[in-house]
């Protein structure tokens, strides 16, 4: 069969595959054996991998290896090594990985489909990877997630095949599988890939409760990374009912973390205090310090009231700050240092925020998180926009907005695109500025984030200004001061005093006429063309 494929080659393939024809039949039957099964295998593999999956099992009623196969999985391997028909690198933490270039691992799968042996191969990998996949999910769980991750870095390429060929023969374990991989997804950034496999993971109606609830609770985050609201909410929705069903304390309490976040960005400020508070309790009802940690630290986030509990909230975060340390785990204490900076910067406070900003930044680049390290960029270009550094804010924002493109994360985007915008304006470049804010404007309205609208708006009215159109600003200002009337409090003091300078300029230039622009601007839907 192969030698007839060859014949169906162009010439230098030929050519080619018959060198890998030669090479192969100069093995013996021991290193044919493990050379063919290696085409299992997608990307690279480590030797408990190819002595699980690839190793062929003495008879029961002796010590021995079956006839004509000598020696141990490992002194095969090397003798592949050794006759360069498998390549072998060190990997982080000491480890050895192994691989075979593309067109010798078609001629190895190529071997096992011509012996009749590639399905059952197929079903010992993805079985083998389902379980590493499982011991990495509880690992990433504790207090070791960073060598969790590296774990699944190495191993992604094979878990992807193991879930594509899961898909199509068992589903069930399809929807564990999926699951499993779901925190490396959200972690690297691979939203849409995780999206479009959970998802057809799900479709599937079966698999035990648990496994769906895990599968529904990834896809949510998934969703709520890339701005897709409704349904990130349908999804954990789902995943809390069913961890309710299930009694599994644990998985409720972050299963509402998750939901309070989405509520939060629908502008549902109240839902979620409510979840937080309720997963809270739980979770430490549940004794899972780590999650109870970082819910305290992202509860101070949302029941801030700038002037009003600046105080309570900072004891709150660095309370929290002081657990995570203890506990050692890094993605907590990461988080809690950039809500530290955040709050910072919400007091106007650009030289104290930059030093929490910048910890969290190595942070997230030691657990190689490309989201979250653009959200450490995109907060250093807050306070470089603060302290009046345009050209270190822009840097910071264009690092971000390049991340976060590549996520698709749209939330981001808009809010990223919006500062540029403001670092345009300030430097005079109106057309560019003008661009950047209506582009984030669209996107703000299409996501309902009314936050991002009233900002906007309030740039553009400062554009309007400088090309002195007094009349159109006064009804954007009041456009803007329609939403902020209705929100709670978020602008930094900074940003602040520019609204209220825009609408200073606007009343001078315009005089008694200001009133009336500005009342038909606060009128209108989307406030003036």
């Amino acid at each position: 069969m192969l030698r007839q494929r060859a014949r169906n080659l162009p010439a230098r393939h030929q050519t080619l595959a018959h060198a890998i024809d030669w090479s192969y039949r100069q093995l013996d039957l021991t290193e044919q054996k493990l050379f063919a099964s290696l085409g299992v295998f997608a990307g690279s593999f480590d030797l408990p991998a190819v002595a699980s999956i690839c190793a062929y099992e003495p008879r029961p009623e002796s010590s021995e290896p079956p006839a004509g196969q000598t020696g141990s999985t490992a002194t095969v391997l090397r003798s592949l090594i050794h006759k360069s028909l498998v390549q072998s690198a060190p990997a982080a933490r000491a480890e050895t990985r192994f691989a075979l270039l593309e067109t010798l691992r078609e001629y190895a799968e190529a071997l096992l489909e011509a012996a009749g042996e590639l399905e059952q191969a197929r079903r010992r990998h993805a079985g083998y990877y389902l379980a590493r996949a499982e011991a990495v999910w509880r690992q990433a769980r504790e207090a070791e997630g960073d060598a969790a991750l590296e774990q699944f870095d190495r191993d992604h390429d094979n878990m992807r095949a193991a879930l594509q060929w899961l898909l199509r023969n068992d589903p069930d374990a399809a929807l564990q599988l999926a699951g499993a991989i779901g925190p490396y997804w959200q972690t690297r950034g691979r939203h849409t890939e995780g999206r479009a496999l959970l998802g057809r993971a799900l479709r599937h109606p079966g698999g035990a409760p648990s496994h769906r609830a895990r599968a529904l609770m990834a896809a949510a985050i998934l969703a709520h990374r890339q701005s897709d609201y409704s349904s990130a909410m349908a999804l954990a929705e789902q995943g809390i009912a069913l961890y309710r069903a299930l009694d599994d304390r644990a998985g409720l309490g972050r299963a509402l973390q998750t939901c309070a976040w989405i509520a939060y960005d629908m502008q549902d400020r109240a839902g979620a205090e409510r979840m937080f508070q309720e997963g809270l309790a739980i979770l430490r009802e549940a004794g899972d310090q780590r999650s109870a940690a970082t819910i305290l630290t992202e509860l101070a986030h949302i029941v801030h009231r700038p002037g009003i509990n600046d105080e309570q909230v900072i004891h709150s975060l660095d309370d929290a700050l002081t657990m995570l340390r203890a506990l050692g785990w890094t993605e907590g204490i990461a988080h809690a240092l950039f809500e530290r900076g955040s709050l910072e910067t919400r007091l106007g406070r650009g030289e104290a925020a930059q030093p929490y900003f910048l910890e969290a930044l190595a942070l997230y680049q030691q657990l190689g998180s490309a989201h979250l390290t653009a959200w450490a960029q995109a907060s250093l270009g807050e306070v470089a926009w603060l302290r009046g550094d345009l050209a270190a804010a822009e840097a910071h924002y264009t690092s971000a907005l390049s991340a976060f493109a590549a996520s698709q994360d749209r939330s981001a985007i808009l809010i990223v695109t919006h500062h540029l915008g403001q670092i345009a304006r300030r430097l005079n470049d109106v057309a560019r500025a003008g661009r950047l804010y209506s582009q984030s404007l669209d996107m703000a309205r299409e996501l309902s984030n009314q936050h991002m609208v009233a900002r906007c708006l309030a740039g553009l009215a400062g554009v309007a200004l400088m090309q002195s159109e007094a009349r159109r600003a006064a009804g954007l200002l009041g456009a803007a001061f329609r939403l902020f009337d209705t929100l709670p409090p978020f602008l930094a003091p900074g940003d602040r005093a520019e609204y209220e300078q825009f609408v200073c300029q606007a009343r001078v230039a315009l005089g008694d006429a200001f009133d009336a622009a500005w009342a038909e601007g606060a009128a209108s839907v989307d406030g003036p063309a």
